[in-house]
């Protein structure tokens, strides 16, 4: 037997109630369970307590007196039977009934309200390990759940960047398949831009309409923006900077905005990039990025 096998029988034990293999189970067991040896010490302490807090019942001191008298006027050669024989009557017999059976009996109450008592004890111990052994139970759903939880979060966070990886990629065959078209149209004008020393190995071209109102500026090795700022395309011309739109850049450093020019490109002179605040600026204040001349 275990620990929690033997703990059900102590109370047992110490009210002497046990079968003789129970009772040897037990006596082997607390031979080198030091932990089950000392709850049995509780228990039999209890009891000695208990046994020893009933009250004690003393004959009537002048039990004695009345008993010599008795034998006094018993007449000549008259025997004296066994005091168990001796009907008593009055307050000597019930002096002598409360003196011989109450102590036995107090013992017996004693040790049946300790038995109880340990009986008690015992469930309590016992609905205390289930609780705790259930709490730990539930800590330990808890913390899987939200293990769970957290790789579940983690994996919609996953499909959720896959979901829009995969828009931003057939966005980018659309353009492509657009620009492959616009490209093989008859008149239309290439561009190339030239870099400055504040971006040195971007690389850009304008592609222009036959009628210079649209086109397509495609740019490669161009750095992501700084913080809260974007690219911003403007037409230069005698009446001043034209924008034309802003636009970022992808992972790779790769943009193909699609502009519209606000009148017919040969109107202006040149064409230039530069980095604005993020919604754009109603005149260029950055660095030029990339140029080209229009005439």
């Amino acid at each position: 037997m275990n620990c929690k096998d033997i703990e059900k029988l102590i109370p047992g034990y110490a009210l002497g109630a046990l079968e003789s293999g129970e009772r040897l189970e037990v006596e082997e067991h607390l031979e080198t369970c030091s932990n089950c040896s000392r709850i049995l010490s509780e228990h039999l302490d209890a009891t000695a307590v208990l046994a020893g807090s009933v009250p004690q019942v003393e004959p009537s001191s002048s039990l004695r007196q009345r008993v010599l008298e008795h034998i006094s006027h018993q007449p000549e050669g008259a025997t004296i039977s066994p005091v168990s024989n001796i009907p008593l009557v009055g307050k000597a017999r019930q002096t002598s009934r409360i003196y011989r059976a109450g102590l036995p009996m107090a013992a017996a109450l004693a040790i049946v309200i300790s038995g109880l008592l340990a009986v008690l004890v015992f469930q309590l111990r016992g609905d205390l390990g289930e609780v705790r052994d259930e709490n730990e139970s539930l800590n330990t759903l808890v913390a899987v759940m939200q293990g769970e939880n957290e790789s579940l979060t983690v994996l919609v966070t996953e499909v959720a960047d896959i979901r829009d990886e995969n828009q931003r990629l057939q966005a980018m065959v659309l353009d492509q398949r657009s620009l492959v078209y616009n490209l093989a149209l008859p008149g239309m004008e290439v561009k190339l831009m030239a870099n400055s020393t504040v971006s040195p190995n971007t690389q850009g071209m304008l592609v222009a309409s036959p009628d210079g109102r649209w086109g397509y500026i495609i740019i490669q090795g161009l750095q992501s923006p700084n913080e809260g700022m974007s690219y911003q395309i403007w037409l230069l011309g005698s009446n001043g900077p034209a924008s034309v739109g802003v636009f970022s850049v992808d992972s790779t450093g790769y943009a193909q905005p699609f502009v519209l020019f606000p009148q017919h490109l040969d109107l202006y002179s040149s064409i230039a990039i530069t980095m604005e605040p993020k919604q754009g600026s109603p005149w260029p204040s950055g660095t030029q990025i990339l140029n080209a001349r229009l005439r």
